[in-house]
């Protein structure tokens, strides 16, 4: 649809910068290499921090099948193009039950051939789905934007998305803007 959401494909680039992270990634990636079409990588630590050069980085995986984007662009953006090929869009209207094929919402129910439940954190107040709500927050910032000179010494120019193998979920990615935005 030609939306501008600072889309940008550079893989996903997860590392281990600890023992027990090392031994996790190693474990995933030998996981995934038994598949005969999977195209992640391991990557040892010099190899690793050639592609980005993060502090004491000992292992890490990187595939290609990630991009980068910018959520409130690209969800306006899809608000847009389905206006635009006439759909109306109802905001504020709240879900009471979903069921295949149909969707009961304070205002009536809407019925089509596939239902896609997005709900995240309000699924527990759904009639049936309370058990299937995993309590999980997720929080972001970002960085002032950060130097050229910063950028060449991180070596992080492709447009990779970033993770590590710790239990904590952790995610950042390069801004357009020249930041880091980390959860």
């Amino acid at each position: 649809e030609g939306i501008d959401a600072d889309i940008q494909k550079g893989g996903e680039f997860n590392v281990a910068y600890t023992s027990a992270q090392e031994a996790r990634i190693r474990a995933f990636a030998a996981s995934e290499q038994q598949w005969a079409h999977t195209d992640l990588e391991l990557l040892e630590s010099s190899a690793a921090m050639a592609k980005i050069n993060i502090a004491h980085t000992r292992a890490a995986v990187w595939h290609p099948h990630c991009a980068r984007i910018q959520p409130a662009k690209l969800v306006a953006g899809l608000a847009d193009a389905v206006e635009g090929a006439g759909v109306e869009i109802y905001e504020r209207t709240r879900a009471v039950e979903i069921a295949p094929h149909r969707v009961r919402t304070t205002h009536g129910t809407v019925s089509a051939d596939t239902v896609v439940r997005a709900t995240e954190g309000f699924t527990a107040n759904l009639a049936g789905l309370h058990r299937l709500w995993l309590p999980m927050n997720s929080s972001l910032i970002a960085t002032e934007p950060l130097s050229a000179e910063v950028w060449d010494e991180l070596n992080w120019s492709q447009g990779e998305t970033l993770g590590d193998f710790a239990h904590v979920y952790m995610y950042a990615q390069r801004t357009a803007d020249d930041r880091i935005a980390i959860g």
